[in-house]
């Protein structure tokens, strides 16, 4: 499980600067900040998956507004890394 977790990593990395180089600030970067916050909450990294989420929720709320779905999206990724930290304190 480890392989596929690193697999996924790399490819959402090597997503994230093939994106940054056409645009910083396009939802899509977002997005791709989002699927590596989840990588990262899987992988049990929740301080880099936390600050990931936050970033795709500012992105998102600035560019679609607080009420949009994909604000949602990122929404339930906090809420997932924030359970998942909670369950690793105890």
């Amino acid at each position: 499980m480890q392989d596929r977790i690193t697999d996924a990593e790399r490819a959402a990395n090597k997503a994230l600067k093939i994106q940054n180089q056409i645009s910083t600030t396009d939802t899509a970067v977002a997005d791709i900040y989002l699927n590596l916050s989840r990588i990262y909450a899987q992988s049990g990294n929740l301080k880099e998956a936390d600050s990931l989420a936050n970033r795709a929720l500012t992105m998102k709320q600035e560019a679609l507004g607080p009420t949009h779905h994909d604000v949602a999206l990122c929404l339930e990724a906090l809420a997932e890394t924030e359970y998942r930290a909670a369950d690793y304190a105890q």
